[in-house]
């Protein structure tokens, strides 16, 4: 678990600062590891990637990490509990101190990641990341065969409409 103090300006002009939680399980941090093909040398993560490939991996990374302490055993981590952090000023100066600082945005990220993925049999990585392509390919693929389906009905529902027009 990673626990990030965030300093920021309320509305009122005071500064405020919180304490906020981010934790992802093994499973996550593989998944996250595989989409993203993150390893564990950090430092070469940080200067062969783009700034927005950066930004893309850290608002997923705080997406799949943030929730709430429950006690000493538990955390918990809902969209709705998402939401209401990603509406805060302290989401705000948290993905803005990301993207200004480096030592603070990879403090952040090996805080949560925390995880060696050189210690992981290479061919278990490996397994991961194919699966996970395959898994981004059917979603891809099902968001273009449901664009296909709404044009067949557009079409039918046009060709409908005509055969009534000339009915009439």
């Amino acid at each position: 678990m990673h626990k990030q103090t965030i300093t920021f300006t309320d509305f009122a002009g005071k500064s405020v600062t919180e304490v906020h939680y981010f934790r992802l399980t093994m499973e996550e941090k593989l998944k996250l590891a595989a989409k993203y093909n993150i390893t564990s040398d950090t430092s070469d993560d940080w200067t062969n990637r783009s700034a927005l490939e950066m930004l893309e991996v850290f608002s997923e990374l705080i997406k799949r990490a943030y929730g709430v302490r429950k006690g000493d055993r538990r955390f918990k981590k809902s969209k709705k509990i998402y939401k209401r952090f990603k509406d805060s000023l302290a989401y705000e100066a948290l993905f803005t101190q990301l993207g200004t600082d480096l030592d603070t945005a990879v403090a952040f990220f090996t805080g949560i990641m925390g995880v060696d993925l050189d210690e992981l049999p290479p061919e278990f990585v490996e397994r991961i990341r194919i699966e996970e392509e395959k898994r981004r390919k059917r979603l891809e693929k099902g968001a273009s065969s449901s664009e296909k389906g709404d044009k067949k009905k557009k079409g039918k529902k046009k060709k409908k409409n005509q055969e009534l027009a000339e009915a009439d």
